[in-house]
């Protein structure tokens, strides 16, 4: 995970895999398993120390 510097809205982070793909149906089983789980597990983080209106997840 890690902060976007430019373009992006303050405040974005982006979780990307260890390996580069070029598509998520590129991703192995076990990157395909951690995927949902840290989604779901940073939106929470975000939610309770930042309080938003609305935390975002969106893919590229």
């Amino acid at each position: 995970m890690n902060h976007v510097v430019g373009p992006m809205s303050l405040g974005t982070l982006i979780i990307g895999p260890r390996e580069h793909v070029v598509a998520i149906a590129e991703l192995d089983d076990t990157a395909t398993a951690e995927l949902g789980p840290l989604l779901r597990d940073t939106a929470r983080v975000v939610d309770t120390l930042c309080r938003p209106e609305q935390t975002y997840v969106c893919m590229w």
